[in-house]
């Protein structure tokens, strides 16, 4: 429980930190850094294959190795699964395996804290995080325990606490991306 709750929150911060305490990559990108959608595309499920490797086209050369796909559940099962259905080539031993969660070439990493990819969503980003972020360590994870707290009821009561920090660094400029590209959703 403590594992997936500190998962979560540090893709929280990392991804979506809006400043209060952390900057997250997305919000940091700089206007470069965005592949926004053409017009009419609203959902992620209008995105074609030219949509994502316009995303791919914009990363530094340098972060190519080393990059992937971050993008939650809804986007990867309504954006990039109907791709790779349509793609044909497909034998039944394929459709049994399962996905192997790669696409165009790329890792794909789910993180249940990004956006589904409705109406103007920056909803996935794409690249080499290891070069465009750190994640600092100033207190790692404790735990402590007390018998005290709830005594009247007979349980025990648990806390964990860490004390970390998330810093993008490679964010692009006005014109040119970094080590990383958010995929945005058009408004209209």
């Amino acid at each position: 429980v403590y594992a997936w709750g500190f998962a979560k929150e540090e893709d929280t911060q990392g991804f979506l930190g809006t400043g209060s305490p952390i900057t997250g990559i997305i919000p940091a990108a700089a206007a470069g850094a965005i592949s926004q959608a053409d017009t009419g595309k609203t959902d992620v499920s209008g995105y074609e294959f030219a949509d994502w490797e316009a995303a791919v086209a914009k990363i530094q050369p340098y972060a190519e190795d080393g990059a992937a796909w971050y993008v939650s559940r809804a986007a990867y099962y309504n954006g990039i699964v109907p791709l790779l259905n349509a793609a044909g080539g497909n034998a039944i031993t394929d459709i049994e395996a399962g996905y192997t969660r790669r696409f165009m070439g790329f890792p794909v990493r789910i993180s249940n804290v990004l956006p589904a990819g409705t109406t103007g969503e920056k909803f996935a980003v794409f690249g080499n995080l290891s070069q465009s972020a750190v994640m600092g360590d100033r207190r790692g994870f404790s735990t402590a325990v007390s018998a005290d707290a709830q005594f009247e009821k007979d349980q025990l009561v648990l806390k964990g606490t860490e004390r970390v920090d998330v810093q993008a660094h490679d964010v692009g400029t006005a014109s040119v991306a970094g080590a990383y590209v958010v995929l945005q959703t058009a408004a209209t």
